[in-house]
């Protein structure tokens, strides 16, 4: 079984690499997809009214998370091995109404949402086809929590 999890990995990255997902097709580093492809496997859990966020070690940890603690946790991924990239928060629009969410632009133009799987590249990615940026990552908060260990 768990060669076939590894398989249907690797098959979903080289398919990313190759296709890309979302809105139009993005051809990713090999790195970029293999990050995207972890954030992508974290069980996503629904935190409503916690507005708590984990630390990419505790959501490497716990492997769970919401939008912002997927995003936090793929965009720290990219900054290890030097990719310039933020989390980007904004709202989505969905059949069943809006919703806040969380996405990592990397470089300029290329989005990255490991809770949706959507990639996409943009020259506007403060307004997408159903997302609308709202702000932009602040490091300091969470520069401040890794710095006290968590």
């Amino acid at each position: 079984m768990n060669l076939v999890k590894q398989w249907i990995g690797l098959s979903y990255t080289a398919l990313l690499l190759l296709c890309g997902s979302g809105c139009s097709s993005v051809k990713l580093a090999m790195p970029v997809a293999r990050f995207f492809q972890t954030a992508r496997e974290i069980q996503y859990k629904d935190r409503s009214g916690a507005d708590i966020w984990q630390t990419p070690k505790e959501t490497a940890a716990r492997h769970t998370g919401n939008c912002v603690d997927k995003a936090i946790y793929l965009n720290e991924l990219l900054a290890q091995d030097g990719y310039e990239s933020k989390v980007a928060f904004g709202i989505v629009r969905r059949p069943n109404g809006d919703s806040g969410h969380a996405w990592v632009v990397l470089g300029e133009d290329i989005i990255l949402d490991p809770t949706d799987g959507w990639v996409t590249q943009t020259d506007n990615w403060v307004y997408l086809e159903n997302r609308f940026l709202v702000n932009e990552f602040n490091e300091g908060y969470m520069l401040a929590r890794v710095e006290n260990g968590e």
